[in-house]
């Protein structure tokens, strides 16, 4: 057991409280800068010699970056938003009942 890296699978089955941010190594982080500055690096000279749209630059996402992030709430389509997406009158939205 000893062998096996802490942020594995097993060692998280084991003992679940473990925080991710100790499982982020400074190779994961350097590699994650490294990709984000390529990725701006991309932006800047996409600006320089093309016309809009740019595309922007990329953040590489850390393990806590969930654990702040709280869940989006779904919202239910109108009928009106699911008869155009259906595309008129062949679909009859019926309310659900009481």
């Amino acid at each position: 057991m000893r062998q096996l890296p802490p942020e594995g699978a097993l060692s998280l089955a084991l003992s679940p409280n473990v925080s991710l941010r100790s499982s982020w190594g400074l190779g994961d982080e350097l590699t994650a800068q490294v990709v984000e500055q390529l990725s701006y690096l991309g932006h800047l000279l996409h600006v320089q010699g093309f016309k809009e749209p740019h595309p922007e630059p990329r953040r590489v996402p850390r393990p806590w970056d969930d654990e702040a992030k709280p869940e989006p709430k779904r919202r239910t389509a109108t009928a009106d938003e699911m008869r155009e997406w259906f595309g008129g009158g062949a679909v009859r939205f019926v309310p659900p009942g009481p």
